[in-house]
């Protein structure tokens, strides 16, 4: 019994070492592939922040969903060429979720989910 209990432990901590953390932004630029610059809206009346977090070489670059069951934003289709895709490149930047692994700065997007803009009505 006393190693299942260490052994739970164990896998307790390892787990709160791989936290997953979702941070809804407006991207303004993606550096050298390595380097995501974004915005993130403050509380109302303060103004915007502004920030920068490391890209993992791996990070999946998709479509963002937004499901009304759960009220959270999911993965959906890839896009293609990833980081280098046109979307990317407009001048107001890309509202995007970047869904992150790690604390402080040692955190890293794992996954970028780009976001509809708000259709204006006219």
């Amino acid at each position: 019994m006393r190693k299942f209990v260490c052994a739970s432990i164990f896998v307790l901590v390892a787990m709160s070492f791989v936290v997953a953390e979702e941070i809804r932004v407006t991207i303004t630029k993606i550096e050298d592939g390595k380097t995501v610059h974004y915005t993130k809206k403050g509380k109302k009346g303060d103004d915007p922040t502004k920030g920068t977090i490391a890209l993992s070489p791996k990070a999946k670059v998709v479509m963002g969903t937004f499901n009304k069951d759960t009220k959270k934003v999911e993965a959906g289709e890839a896009i293609a060429d990833g980081i280098k895709a046109d979307v990317f490149k407009a001048d107001k930047g890309v509202p995007a979720l970047l869904v992150t692994e790690g604390e402080g700065d040692k955190a890293v997007v794992t996954e970028i989910r780009v976001l509809k803009g708000k259709k204006k009505a006219n």
